[in-house]
């Protein structure tokens, strides 16, 4: 009967941790997309465009994504392509699911290494404190809840680029959970003399870390992780043991199998960070400074997880940082630590909680610079664990003496109920780009990035002359970085200022690792001011620096077909695609010159169905004019009825976004398929490109 008490009441608070969950963040489904990271990781993605198929899971595996190998994070865009199309309510929808997921695991992960399930113990699996009378049940709710509702988890739930945190951690929970089950039945005698073998729960627990590994690299701290559970709560090392040091051996060579697991992924993962130029540090940053922003780093982490407030997307990277910070910092964490190991024979979750909390968040402290950032919310996701469990068993001790038992009870719920509002409040400045980044900079100082992204969302909306100003700010901020500087030449072009865009860029070619992007982006502003062979000859410039560069020969390309020479148009087109083959815009204008060609030797109906079938499938067949391409495409290759329906679709599509003209455009064009008639260029008034559909 005690154990179908125990159940229920397992499952009623599992279900009232997913539903809390659930509520508080569920104003996330009505967010949008931000530009930051979800365009290379979603939406502007072709591999994760053309949804979850065979080929495209292969290529998850065999390709990295932003400097990242994380395959199963891939996958699950693609399945959330697949499912939702680019409605950012479905891809939110399965990062909260995820989130809510990992707070049930959590509970039920502590909560099965935390009950005393073996009697054989010399003690309970729980040290004396908190005192008996304290079911350590509610304890194990109360870190599930803190970490759950805490507004540091909102840049990972929220941020669609972040889903690789969330599914990390899923898999990280699960491993765990194996590792306990693993570990269950086991006392310190047995895991001195036993034979070490395998068990199906250690097996599962590789599994799982892999596949933790496969979706976000900085879970590599899981082995010391594990070891830590061995000290407490599962008590399969305990110091006070005679026998201590062989039991320390044993369980280091059980961990062997995830210690390689560990340098196989770091090792990819690094290296394809370095590839990216992911991993470049500041100028001039000696291992000294490095060292003092490790312990800024941990100061900053610990005073936000106490009082969260001026949670910002980006922070400013720390270049510098004052004694004062770094003494304070150092002071701080080693000082804790002392702390926590003076209290750890007595309060064994001490020392556990507190060094979950330093080893996790060691690959992303500032050892190696990662990004364009120091410090990040979304790293705090797996690592608050650690200090949640602090809280939660120190409160619980407190709460075992009768006096204080229901105030520390009342404060735990008020705080909770806290933590819930404060992510509620931190919700809404992720409903767009711009309220994100004007909160940022609403909220931090010197944040250049912050300013580069503002300026980037208000290009996009039309707003040049603030877009201007912002790119202004960031420049001076940080000069010479070259991001900003191409992001303020496009702004300028646009503004008509071609003489200072082209300025601007000409001072990046002194600058041979940008080079290529410069002479790139002077041929687009070349191009626009019909400066054809300038234009020509800044991407073939931006070619004999990167001959990998896809983009150039598209540039090229379009000025050919610009020019008239088709010929030369599908070589570059071609040329381009060979190196990135999934590019849609070069898929759909390549496809329709040999679709709608006013020259016979230069049109392949079959060939045209193919590329523009994959520029449908990459843009997840939502995009009218891609449509229409291959309308003319299947009507080219004789496929009229495949054209009618084609060119409907493109209609409707075209309607319901407001493009009126474009659907009367392929409305016309339906007719002509309707008439068992290909369209080629020459019979006008049909538009005479894609782009003018």
């Amino acid at each position: 009967m005690h154990l179908a008490q125990n159940r229920l009441r397992t499952i009623l608070i599992g279900v009232m941790l997913g539903g809390i969950t659930l509520a508080a963040f569920w104003p996330v489904i009505h967010n949008d997309f931000i530009i930051y990271d979800d365009a290379a990781y979603v939406t502007e993605n072709p591999q994760v465009l053309a949804g979850l198929t065979w080929r495209q899971a292969g290529l998850a595996f065999r390709t990295s994504c932003a400097g990242n190998w994380h395959p199963l994070t891939v996958l699950s865009h693609m399945l959330d392509v697949q499912l939702f199309g680019l409605n950012p309510a479905g891809h939110h929808l399965t990062s909260l699911l995820l989130h809510a997921a990992n707070a049930v695991l959590l509970f039920l992960v502590l909560r099965r290494a935390t009950q005393p399930s073996n009697p054989q113990l010399p003690t309970s699996r729980l040290e004396s404190r908190p005192p008996p009378a304290l079911d350590p049940f509610w304890l194990c709710a109360m870190v599930a809840g803190l970490f759950a509702l805490h507004p540091l988890r909102v840049e990972s739930v929220a941020w669609v680029a972040e889903r690789k945190d969330v599914l990390s951690a899923f898999f990280f929970l699960l491993t765990l959970w194996a590792y306990v089950r693993n570990a269950e039945g086991q006392t310190p005698e047995s895991t001195t003399r036993a034979p070490l073998y395998a068990t199906r729960f250690y097996v599962l627990a590789l599994v799982f870390f892999a596949l933790a590994l496969m979706s976000k690299a900085m879970v590599v701290t899981l082995p010391f992780i594990l070891l830590l559970l061995d000290y407490w709560p599962l008590r399969r090392l305990q110091f006070s043991s005679p026998c201590w040091l062989s039991t320390l051996r044993r369980l280091l060579l059980e961990k062997l199998p995830f210690f390689a697991l560990t340098a196989l992924f770091t090792g990819v993962a690094f290296l394809l960070l370095r590839q990216a130029g992911a991993t470049q540090e500041l100028p001039g940053v000696g291992w000294g400074h490095r060292l003092a922003r490790i312990f800024v780093g941990y100061e900053q982490y610990l005073a936000k997880t106490i009082w969260p407030v001026d949670l910002a997307l980006p922070y400013p990277r720390l270049a510098e940082v004052s004694l004062g910070l770094a003494l304070a910092g150092a002071a701080a964490v080693i000082s804790l630590s002392f702390i926590a190991i003076w209290h750890g024979r007595r309060r064994l979750y001490a020392p556990v909680g507190w060094f979950w909390f330093l080893g996790m968040l060691i690959p992303v402290i500032g050892l190696v610079g990662v990004g364009a950032q120091t410090i990040a919310d979304r790293y705090t996701y797996l690592p608050s664990i650690g200090l949640s469990i602090v809280a939660a068993w120190g409160l619980g001790e407190i709460a075992g003496r009768p006096r204080l038992r229901l105030p520390m009870i009342g404060a735990s719920v008020l705080a909770l109920a806290a933590l819930l509002l404060a992510t509620r409040h931190q919700l809404r400045y992720w409903q767009n780009s711009e309220a994100l980044f004007r909160h940022a900079l609403a909220v931090t100082d010197v944040n250049p990035l912050a300013h580069s992204l503002l300026a980037s969302v208000l290009a996009e909306a039309g707003e040049l002359e603030k877009a201007e100003t912002h790119c202004r700010e960031a420049r001076r901020l940080m000069p010479n970085c070259a991001e900003t500087e191409i992001l303020y030449a496009r702004v300028l072009a646009r503004r008509n200022k071609f003489e200072e865009a082209i300025a601007v860029l000409s001072q990046l070619l002194r600058h041979s690792s940008v080079a290529p992007e410069a002479h790139f982006n002077l041929g687009a502003i070349f191009g626009e001011q019909g400066a054809a062979s300038q234009a020509m000859n800044s991407y073939r410039q931006a070619l004999a620096l990167k001959p990998d560069f896809p983009e150039a020969y598209f540039g090229l390309a379009a000025l050919f077909t610009q020019q008239g020479d088709t010929a030369a148009a599908i070589e570059e087109y071609y040329q381009g695609l060979r190196r990135q083959p999934d590019a849609p815009e070069a898929l759909n204008n390549l496809a329709w010159i040999r679709a709608a060609s006013a020259n016979a030797a230069f049109r392949n109906g079959e060939e045209a169905v193919r590329l523009a079938s994959r520029a449908c499938e990459l843009s997840g067949r939502q995009n009218p004019v891609m449509l229409g391409t291959l309308a003319a495409a299947y009507a080219e290759a004789g496929r009229f009825d495949d054209a009618v329906a084609t060119a409907q679709e493109a209609c409707n599509i075209a309607l319901a976004k407001g493009q009126g003209d474009l659907a009367k455009k392929n409305q016309a064009l339906l007719e002509l398929y309707q008439s068992r008639r290909p369209y080629h260029e020459s019979l006008e008034p049909f538009p005479a490109s894609p782009s003018h559909l």
